[in-house]
């Protein structure tokens, strides 16, 4: 059986102790895999380690590389007992919501920081819809939130499938030094 010559790493649990670890995935580039990151763990391991190789793709892991913020709680769930649905909501997928809506304009940083501030300050296990919320209210008002969807823009799982859909057009032999095509438009 011949190995893969690329491997797309998406999702997983966030706990250091379980989660593929950077050590794996170096080891992993030194023995010519080309490595693709996407989503949450994928965009994780991809801020960490594209300076080495890994290449990440999508909004989530643009938007974790170029913030200076922490960048686990950025994406953090808590799973349910299955550990396959999410329980709550991620902040990226909060801030995509509201980048959607028009209520964080890209050049207003100031803003972009007072929700990440608040939504940082709720506990994971927390983060349900009306909480969130109740949350935003206080920061962008009530107007904004008012707006907003029933329900959050799942940033995380369109970068997933973009990254699935390009690694599925990919054949070894077109793997080379070159990134694979940005699939994802800017929002």
């Amino acid at each position: 059986m011949t190995a893969p010559c690329a491997v797309g790493v998406i999702d997983g649990v966030l706990d250091r102790e379980q989660r593929l670890s950077l050590a794996e995935v170096r080891c992993a580039m030194e023995r010519g895999f080309r490595l693709y990151g996407a989503a949450s763990t994928g965009a994780l391991l991809a801020c960490e380690l594209e300076r080495e190789g890994m290449v990440g793709m999508g909004q989530v892991f643009r938007f974790i590389r170029d913030v200076a913020h922490n960048r686990e709680d950025l994406v953090a769930v808590l799973l349910g007992p299955d550990l396959m649905k999410a329980m709550t909501i991620p902040i990226v997928d909060v801030v995509f919501t509201l980048a959607r809506a028009g209520l964080i304009p890209a050049n207003e940083k100031e803003r972009m920081s007072r929700v990440l501030e608040a939504l940082s300050l709720m506990p994971v296990e927390e983060r349900c819809t009306d909480r969130l919320k109740a949350v935003l209210r206080k920061v962008i008002g009530e107007h904004g939130v008012a707006d907003l969807p029933a329900h959050f823009h799942n940033a995380k799982a369109d970068d997933a499938r973009g990254l699935l859909t390009s690694m599925a057009s990919l054949g070894c032999s077109n793997i080379g030094n070159e990134r694979i095509p940005y699939p994802f438009p800017d929002r």
